[in-house]
């Protein structure tokens, strides 16, 4: 009989450091999320200066340097400013996309905000679309640094975004039944999740 009490209380606090762990692993996960949504904000905001800086006083070829981290880096950004309307088309919505994406996710914006939750995460879905259409046009009207193996890399990964997008699109216009107790309009209960983070479920 000790034995079985003594296996009851094993359980007990497993289940007690389970419950403990799951909010550890919540706080981390959404720490990594801001972490590399603002690293790609960064990115976005650095390019977005450098275009608008090419649309105001024109383009002009990189300065050769010696390095070659350096010459790669110059590359890239010569790439893209040859082409910046179509770059900053891109990352304009993709800026957008990484600052809302978390935001869907957040469960207090969503019951204490359900009508912007709702008119941000439509914003959301349209800057997604963008951003994958332009990935597919810039897969082939821009040259790619890596030749072949970039440009398929870049268009297979813009097909399954907008694979996935897609998916996100038709989870809204047409949902599975799903609870509403929470939210009000049941088509905003898992779409977002399909393009922003494959694996969400709420």
């Amino acid at each position: 009989m000790g034995l079985s009490w003594q296996h009851i209380h094993i359980h007990i606090f497993i289940k007690r450091e389970s419950y403990a762990i799951q909010p550890r692993i919540q706080r981390i996960l959404w720490g990594l999320t801001i972490f590399l949504a603002l690293i790609g904000v960064a990115v976005v905001l650095r390019r977005t200066l450098l275009l608008a800086l090419i649309l105001i006083n024109g383009y002009k070829p990189p300065v050769a340097t010696g390095s070659s981290t350096a010459a790669q880096f110059a590359a890239l950004d010569d790439i893209f400013a040859r082409y910046p309307l179509l770059t900053l088309i891109h990352i304009l919505p993709a800026l957008l996309f990484m600052i809302l994406g978390p935001l869907q996710f957040n469960a207090t914006i969503r019951l204490r905000h359900p009508q912007w939750h709702r008119w941000s995460g439509r914003l959301y879905l349209l800057c997604s679309l963008i951003v994958g259409l332009t990935a597919l046009v810039m897969s082939f009207a821009m040259p790619a640094i890596a030749a072949v193996n970039q440009a398929t890399a870049t268009t297979l990964f813009a097909i399954l975004f907008l694979f996935l997008v897609g998916q996100s699109l038709l989870a809204y216009l047409a949902p599975p039944n799903c609870p509403t107790s929470r939210v009000d309009d049941s088509r905003f209960c898992n779409w977002p999740g399909s393009c922003y983070h494959p694996s969400y479920h709420r």
